[in-house]
């Protein structure tokens, strides 16, 4: 299956079925395409998911902004593990090379 970005696969899904995939519903092969196709933009939509959400939290901690959330929870860990703290570099690279010179 070609490499689309989570917005082109979500786009091929809502505006019509991935047919370069294989997909279909009416044959085993078509199904294991179908599934593999859903099962690829799920896991790419929850890492756009976590991106974002280490860029809110860190937006919050920099804004100094409490925001509640039940307790430690593993998703929650991972993105302030992997995403929250490479904000500023994702982000602000150019700025930092720039001031490097």
């Amino acid at each position: 299956m070609p490499c689309w970005t989570p917005f082109e696969e979500r786009n091929r899904l809502v505006h019509g079925t991935p047919d370069s995939c294989g997909w279909s519903l009416h044959n085993a092969e078509g199904l294991t395409a179908s599934r593999s196709f859903v099962d690829g933009f799920i896991i790419k939509t929850l890492e756009v998911l976590k991106v974002f959400s280490g860029l809110v939290r860190a937006w919050q901690e920099q804004a100094n902004i409490e925001v509640p959330y039940p307790g430690e929870h593993e998703f929650f860990a991972e993105i302030d593990a992997l995403y929250k703290g490479r904000v500023d570099d994702i982000f602000f690279a150019s700025e930092r090379a720039a001031a490097d010179r």
